[in-house]
């Protein structure tokens, strides 16, 4: 996307703040896998909302199991 033709001749490309964000993901190494590590515990916090939203299993033992299990998730991710 940033190095298409039309994004590159656009007036957002030549600016400051266009110039950093090009240079942030095309040439920082760990930006990509920063964005992996969002995306993982996202998708742990987004499970464990799902099941407290669900009617079926509400009792609070196991919601405090399952977000015992998530940070241990996410600490090891």
């Amino acid at each position: 996307m940033f190095t298409f033709t039309k994004q590159v001749k656009s007036s957002h490309d030549k600016s400051k703040v266009g110039k950093e964000i090009i240079t942030i993901i095309l040439q920082d190494k760990d930006f990509w896998s920063r964005c992996e590590h969002i995306i993982i515990v996202s998708e742990l916090l987004m499970r464990v909302l799902w099941l407290i939203d669900n009617e079926e299993k509400s009792a609070m033992g196991y919601l405090y199991k399952v977000m015992d299990k998530a940070k241990e998730a996410i600490k090891t991710s």
